[in-house]
């Protein structure tokens, strides 16, 4: 059973069931304008092997009344051919259909993600919408695959997530798929560094300032840049370690100080015990010094302690 309507205000309705032995496709239906339903929930009977074809211009203006849509296909402008073009691409297993010129869209918004600078990629998703009644995503849409220019070398900052052009989404149903792309977003990577403490004789040049990764790691052959510094100085004391300029764009550090001890090279008694009182003030730390010396050489010691008198470094002048 073959009826057309031409023209875009041809509406066709149906006002009671239509039946048709045979099989294929036994019934087919056309209009310009809107398919109206007003046969209930089964406006068509066809044969154990036999389907219907709906063609209406646009599904949004389509009435179907009580009738559930059996699944829509799109992009399909009722002709002569029409019919034949549909068997020849799907065969039959389409089943009875809805066809519509009209071409609805399927949104695939990409979730954005976030990493860590040097881990792996995390696995990218998405959340479809858009799926017109009668239809199931299995049927609807051909998934493809997301990806970024972003490896586990990058370098912090934002990279876009996006449709791979070589596995592209698509629908077989005829719905326009438009891809929306997300964000990755890498983070620094945390580590801890702690400044190696150490000690040089008074007078002699500062050793190199060294540092230790304790948590947390470097990726690959990254070195971090710059470089310690220490609270300026020659006397004897004490001197922390700060961490000066060292960094490295793609990582958060959390620094522990150290400290640098000056201590005595060769010298008297008495300018040693000067030299350590300038130390202390120069340190803001309370220190008592406690010495017996009868001449020159003979050891001095002392402690120096905080504001609540708990000892911090122990100094021992030899």
């Amino acid at each position: 059973m073959l009826v057309v309507l031409s023209g875009a205000g041809s509406d066709l309705t149906v006002a009671q069931g239509v039946s048709a032995q045979g099989t294929g496709y036994a019934i087919v239906l056309a209009t310009g304008g809107r398919f109206i339903n007003q046969a209930g929930a089964s406006p068509f009977t066809t044969a154990a092997n036999g389907y219907y074809l709906v063609f209406p211009a646009d599904h949004a203006q389509r009435q179907l009344g009580e009738m559930a849509s059996p699944g829509n296909l799109f992009g399909w402008t009722y002709d002569d051919t029409a019919v034949d073009r549909l068997v020849d691409q799907f065969g039959y297993a389409l089943g009875s259909r809805m066809v519509h010129a009209s071409r609805p869209v399927i949104t695939i918004q990409v979730e954005d993600k976030e990493r860590v600078y040097g881990e792996a990629n995390p696995a990218f998703t998405y959340t479809k919408s858009g799926l017109v009644d009668g239809d199931d995503w299995a049927d609807a849409l051909q998934e493809g695959a997301l990806v970024t220019a972003a490896d586990s070398f990058t370098g912090v900052g934002e990279y876009a997530i996006t449709e791979d052009p070589d596995q592209l989404f698509s629908s077989r149903l005829g719905y326009q798929v438009l891809v929306v792309d997300g964000t990755l977003e890498i983070t620094p990577r945390p580590i801890t560094v702690r400044a190696d403490s150490l000690t040089k004789r008074y007078g002699e040049a500062d050793p190199v300032l060294t540092y230790t990764i304790t948590a947390g790691n470097l990726v690959g052959s990254d070195v971090l840049q710059g470089q310690l510094a220490r609270d300026p100085g020659e006397e004897l004391g004490v001197y922390a370690i700060r961490q000066g300029s060292l960094a490295h764009p793609n990582y958060a550090i959390t620094f522990v100080p150290g400290v640098l001890v000056i201590r005595p090279g060769t010298s008297t008694g008495h300018e040693l015990l000067r030299a350590a009182l300038a130390a202390v003030q120069r340190v803001e730390m309370v220190c008592r010094v406690t010495a017996a010396f009868m001449d020159v050489g003979v050891p001095m010691a002392g402690v120096c302690v905080d504001n609540t008198g708990e000892p911090q470094v122990e100094i021992r002048l030899q």
